[in-house]
């Protein structure tokens, strides 16, 4: 058997070769799904937008639509099992301490000697989080790096909050891009913050 993740976007799908934002949005109003994408293909980019969101998000009718409307928006529902400072299973990842943990996120790919993958249908059995709950905020960054897999090793990729962002220009736009860099395997990662 193999260790494989198990996630598949309920919208969209990747695009190698493109530069991608990365975010997650759990619990938000239709208006910052708005807002952020609107300033962001304002800017001209055409990359790849991915995205986790609640179930609670994508159970609304009106940001379904809206988040499937663009092609180039890969969502994933995350159903994460989020506790209180009490231990209490919630329905939310939101208000107070709440820990979460990110169930099915990975599964095991059943595999049999000589048989080929296509040939027993590459069924994968999704494993429960076996880990400590921990914040979503921290969890992200596990998705995050499952996806940055998808795309090649110098497409650009931004990691960026959803809620309170808003584009003036495309992000990659002045990132350095040149021949020079082709053959390098390490990568070039770049740091900001907010004030």
């Amino acid at each position: 058997d193999d260790f494989v993740t198990n996630l598949q976007p309920v919208s969209g799908s990747h695009r190698a070769d493109q530069d991608a934002v990365l975010l997650f949005g759990a619990e938000y109003q239709l208006h910052n799904y708005m807002i952020f994408l609107t300033t962001l293909r304002g800017t001209g980019f055409q990359g790849d937008v991915v995205m986790a969101i609640s179930p609670m998000d994508w159970e609304k009718e009106e940001i379904r639509e809206y988040l499937d409307h663009d092609p180039h928006v890969v969502v994933y529902v995350v159903n994460y099992e989020c506790f209180n400072a009490e231990g209490e299973s919630v329905d939310s990842s939101k208000g107070g301490i709440r820990v979460c943990k990110n169930h099915f996120v990975y599964g095991l790919r059943r595999s049999q000697p000589g048989i080929s993958e296509s040939a027993t249908g590459g069924e994968i059995t999704p494993l429960s989080d076996p880990r400590h709950a921990r914040t979503v905020q921290n969890s992200r960054y596990e998705l995050y790096w499952i996806w940055s897999e998808y795309y090649h090793k110098h497409s650009w990729i931004m990691l960026i909050d959803v809620r309170d962002t808003i584009f003036q220009q495309n992000p990659f736009e002045k990132v350095p891009r040149t021949d020079a860099n082709a053959n390098i395997d390490s990568g070039l990662l770049l740091f900001f913050g907010e004030s």
